[in-house]
């Protein structure tokens, strides 16, 4: 089994590699030919792309339940690096997601996200990330969907973190529903602790749309709101692993 898991391993980071090399000079190609006007094309890229990774990497997700039609902020939990990849491939095209400013920095990825102006936040930098919210008010507005990681950071044993109140902040100063997403067990394929990739069957459902009391402004009230939205999180995943 260790003899598998470290070939596993291997076959999982190279063909990883190699596919999105390739999709970074599609990507460049397309950035270079159409310029400005190549966000939306190169989003379609990518989902198509991310699914193609997935499959030879072998992993296949199981889905339940569908996306709704509109402009949402989609919720989904936080276990592995292979979330985005998952979201780029399941998410309706077009979508924004939000990652931390750190990626820029990781050689073809942060390409690949400045090409596609995917929206980053400096989390250590409080006038950076209130431009960054600014941001994604307004693409909320011009009736673009984004991502957000509403824990923060990734989950080493899979269960749900705190959800924190930022991720809900655009939603409410927007009025836009929010529609949670659960992933489960990407931790156990590729776990920030652990050197081996190991194989899961993954699963995958997505919620129904939430809406919260808008007109309500209060801290407590935003408070008990992303209570409410790590409970329901909580419940999905526990009915994931049935």
């Amino acid at each position: 089994m260790k003899l598998f898991n470290k070939a596993y391993s291997f076959y999982f980071v190279f063909v990883g590699f190699v596919l999105v090399l390739l999709t970074y000079i599609q990507a460049k190609a397309i950035k270079l030919i159409l310029r400005k006007r190549s966000s939306y094309l190169l989003r379609s890229l990518y989902k198509r792309n991310s699914k193609i990774i997935l499959f030879f990497q072998g992993i296949v997700p199981s889905v339940t339940g569908s996306f709704p039609n509109g402009t949402v902020v989609y919720c989904m939990n936080h276990q592995s690096d292979l979330d985005i990849l998952i979201a780029l491939a399941l998410l309706p095209t077009g979508f924004l997601f939000v990652a931390k400013e750190e990626l820029l920095k990781a050689p073809l990825i942060g390409s690949l996200i400045r090409m596609a102006e995917y929206i980053t936040i400096d989390r250590n930098n409080a006038r950076r990330s209130t431009e960054t919210l600014d941001r994604i008010k307004d693409e909320l507005k011009s009736g673009h969907s984004v991502l957000v990681f509403p824990e923060g950071t990734r989950s080493v044993d899979g269960e749900i973190q705190k959800v924190k109140r930022g991720g809900l902040q655009v939603a409410f100063q927007t009025r836009t529903e929010v529609v949670p997403v659960i992933n489960d067990p990407l931790y156990k394929i590729l776990n920030k602790t652990e050197k081996n990739i190991i194989h899961q069957k993954v699963k995958t459902s997505i919620g129904k749309p939430i809406s919260f009391d808008w007109n309500n402004d209060s801290r407590n009230y935003s408070i008990d709101s992303a209570f409410e939205l790590e409970k329901i999180m909580k419940e999905m995943l526990s009915e994931i692993r049935k």
